[in-house]
């Protein structure tokens, strides 16, 4: 039976690959809110209006396929206009 030491790699196995950051699309941050439909934004402006940050960033990530990172920061800006 193999052992795996504490802090090594599980089951011995090891990656000689060093991990990529992971690459993050600003498009939709940097270019406001043009990407988003007038019926979205309203309904974003809404949640924020009402403190619900955290369903506006689920709503924004679905409608628009983007990360919890940059839903999150796009929600985050919006929220300081």
């Amino acid at each position: 039976m193999r052992s795996c030491t504490p802090g090594g790699p599980i089951g011995g196995l090891s990656s000689s690959r060093p991990q990529q950051p992971a690459v993050v699309d600003t498009h939709f941050i940097s270019s406001g809110s043009s990407e988003l439909s007038p019926e979205l934004e309203q309904r974003l402006r809404q949640l924020l209006d009402e403190g619900n940050k955290i369903k506006a960033i689920k709503e924004l990530r679905e409608a628009m396929h983007l990360s919890l990172k940059d839903a999150k920061d796009y929600v985050d800006a919006m929220d300081q206009r």
